[in-house]
């Protein structure tokens, strides 16, 4: 049989066509069934851990993982006969058994919970042996819970497998099998990004992120406090899944509306933040380019890739963009300006970053960075409006954002998605070379959903040569290219989660594929739809330079908006 030829299987007497390699987990789901999984995601490899997903296969003597098994040859499968649903609620009652020292509420994802209900589990028969592990609180931004785990080896997939960071190892053999930090220390000891993205493809609730809702809470009951909040746009498009919604519908409106419900007294977008910095950042590259210094440029917009850098990459410190994130930018213009007209002091004015960034949480304990107060992800949020709300979001009427910074942009829009904040730059970049305005302001290159694109952009008699990748093992490819002088790059973005800030660590659910062009498109809808396109154009920006900042890439927004960056070491 030639090798692309498809295989003729059988699966419960339903023929089904298959690609040689297909797995029987694919081919099940080709017909629309479904077979219970914990470590099965689409886009880390599969390991066959849980073993919840056994089936019985012809002509094989064991059950088999239907996650790794490869369809080479006709053959029939079996996915829910006595035998097999015997074994699943075996194997599920000795998952729960290793969390039987658990001593605190669940916290995940509801799969593990919801997969020993749907097998008809309340308690399992056996007994746990082992004594408690202590809870590592040492991040500022991961909670681990070893208690929790059940060893299914995500978190170690998507640390090491997709981030290439390795904080997280499988050691030991056995009943004594464990996970564990990189050499058994405190996840803060580790070389640890603070991504997240454990805490997203963790079933049981063994890494979360660190809550931080009850600070929220304090702040707003603090009548003392000033409390601002600042949304991401992608958080608006969770929110609205969340709560039954359409993902493209406007909800950005009914959460200022619940927010100020709440107690916040002002709610601003998070894409004035995103246009402060690709306007200062389109100034540093041009700065760069007449330099010849330092090139490329590394955008460094997002922590965790920051954190890559201080760790594994430190040679290229002095290619990272000196300014600060989105939110910090934002935040410490918040803090400025309300301080100094309301004449109070800035520890007064409490900034809230709402996003889907895990790792803003560590980011906001960096001792030069003030913007940002508190930190809580999509996942918090959801929680804070369903503890402290009491309100249905949809039935909520509009609330616009506050002035004078209410003013959205698509380029705003846009730096939520991988490749996004480059598009945003180069809008102001090119213009501040030739001194025209742009006409054509989208850059098709940028616009895929691979996670690595190399790309020549040209405009006009200007030529660069750019480099987009998303998660920290795409991105590892362009710092190690840039560190063996491969390149003639002048400008690289790279954002640690799938699809970029869409795909946070402090989102919901893990991004897939789908999910992640799926939500592309919405943001490139949203940036055709805004009337203001460009960084340079949007109001609220002209009027921070105007009150707080007096000109870009000058004295004052060195000294609010820049920062320096630390070599970290290895372990």
């Amino acid at each position: 049989m030639a090798s692309n030829e498809q295989i003729s299987i059988t699966i419960n007497d339903q023929p089904v066509e298959v690609d040689p390699g297909t797995t029987i987990l694919e081919a099940v789901k080709q017909l629309g069934l479904s077979i219970p999984t914990l470590c099965a995601l689409p886009t880390l490899p599969s390991n066959g851990a849980c073993r919840l997903c056994m089936v019985e296969v012809e002509d094989e003597p064991y059950l088999q993982a239907a996650c790794t098994y490869r369809i080479n040859h006709p053959t029939s499968v079996a996915t829910h006969t006595p035998h097999i649903l015997d074994s699943r609620r075996m194997t599920m009652e000795l998952l729960m058994t290793r969390c039987l020292n658990n001593k605190e509420p669940y916290t995940g994802d509801e799969r593990f919970q919801q997969l020993a209900y749907e097998l008809g589990i309340r308690h399992p028969r056996f007994t746990a042996s082992d004594t408690s592990a202590p809870i590592d609180n040492s991040s500022p931004a991961v909670r681990f819970n070893a208690n929790a785990c059940i060893q299914c080896g995500l978190c170690v997939s998507a640390c090491g497998d997709m981030q290439q960071v390795y904080a997280i190892s499988m050691n030991g053999k056995g009943v004594h099998q464990q996970v564990q930090p990189g050499l058994n220390r405190l996840l803060n000891e580790t070389e640890c990004t603070a991504c997240g993205q454990c805490s997203v493809v963790c079933p049981t609730g063994a890494f979360v992120e660190q809550d931080h809702t009850s600070d929220v809470l304090n702040a707003l009951g603090d009548r003392d406090k000033m409390v601002i909040a600042v949304i991401s746009p992608s958080v608006s498009s969770a929110m609205a899944l969340e709560f039954g919604m359409d993902s493209k519908a406007e909800v950005s409106g009914k959460l200022v509306h619940v927010l100020k419900q709440i107690g916040f007294d002002m709610v601003f977008s998070a894409t004035v933040g995103h246009d402060l910095l690709a306007l200062e950042t389109a100034f540093e590259l041009r700065s760069r380019m007449e330099s010849g210094q330092n090139l490329p440029l590394i955008i460094s917009s997002c922590p965790a890739l920051v954190k890559q850098v201080e760790h594994q990459f430190p040679d290229l410190l002095p290619h990272l963009s000196a300014n600060r994130s989105p939110a910090q930018m934002f935040g410490r213009v918040l803090k400025t300006y309300y301080s100094e007209r309301l004449e109070r002091d800035a520890s007064e004015v409490i900034v809230v970053q709402i996003t889907p960034c895990l790792a803003g949480k560590y980011e906001r304990q960096r001792h030069e960075l003030e913007g940002v107060d508190i930190v809580i992800t999509s996942r918090e949020l959801t929680r804070l409006l369903r503890s402290a709300s009491g309100y249905a979001l949809h039935t909520l009427s509009d609330v616009p954002f506050d002035t004078p910074f209410n003013d959205l942009s698509g380029s705003g829009v846009l730096s939520e998605v991988s490749g996004g904040t480059m598009e945003a730059i180069l809008r102001t970049f090119f213009e501040l070379k030739s001194g025209t305005e742009l006409q054509q302001i989208e850059f098709d290159a940028l616009r895929h959903v691979q996670p690595l694109r190399e790309a020549e952009i040209t405009v006009d008699d200007e030529t660069l040569q750019v480099a987009v990748a998303y998660d920290l093992g795409h991105g590892n490819t362009i710092l190690q290219r840039i560190q063996d002088d491969q390149t003639a790059y002048h400008l690289v973005e790279i954002m640690a989660c799938p699809g970029g800030c869409v795909g946070g660590g402090g989102q919901p659910e893990f991004g897939t594929p789908e999910s992640i062009q799926t939500m592309a498109e919405l943001m490139y809808e949203m940036d055709q739809e805004l009337d203001i396109r460009k960084p340079r154009k949007n109001l609220s920006v002209n009027q921070i330079y105007e009150n707080v900042l007096k000109m870009p890439s000058g004295e004052q927004s060195q000294a609010l908006l820049q920062t320096t960056f630390t070599e970290r070491g290895r372990y």
